[in-house]
């Protein structure tokens, strides 16, 4: 029998949280953060910080 290498969970967890619609995409932040608190995010050559608040907004600085 042929072993098969299954997607990880995380990769599992992504592309359920990704809904294509016709024009936008949804990815939850759930799937972007997973357990962390924040996440940097790199657009050209700036990178932001993606983090949730400690009343659970989430804000994005630089």
């Amino acid at each position: 029998m042929k072993n098969v290498e299954l997607p990880s969970t995380a990769h599992r967890i992504c592309v359920a949280a990704i809904r294509e619609t016709q024009t936008d995409r949804l990815v939850t932040s759930s799937a972007l953060l997973g357990q962390r608190d924040a996440l940097v995010i790199q657009h050209q050559d700036t990178h932001y910080i993606l983090r949730i608040t400690r009343a659970g907004k989430l804000i994005l600085t630089k």
